[in-house]
């Protein structure tokens, strides 16, 4: 099936892809959960919610970061081929 078909049927979905259990990507995301878990601990209730609080908006950040550097990449993938196929793409900087 072709990308533009696996993108209608729903089969793609960038957000969703499994790490790999031994990537450095999935080390550093346990080295962070096992902070957040032993920060917790010495936090009382009131500082565990901000905690959680703190820790849902920078899920949230993050991923609105990552939506923005893949469709910036995408963008500038899209400009790359009209460029190598030789379409003018000065008026749309």
């Amino acid at each position: 099936m072709k990308v533009i078909e696996e993108l209608w049927y729903g089969n793609l979905k960038m957000c969703e892809r499994e790490v790999p259990k031994d990537s450095p990507l999935r080390q550093s995301m346990n080295h962070v959960y096992r902070s957040e878990e032993q920060l917790a601990e010495t936090l009382n209730e009131d500082q565990r919610k901000l905690l959680e609080t703190l820790m849902d908006n920078h899920m949230t950040l993050t991923a609105d970061l990552e939506r923005d550097a893949f469709t910036t990449g995408l963008r500038l993938g899209a400009r790359m081929m009209m460029e190598i196929l030789g379409v003018d793409d000065s008026q749309n900087l």
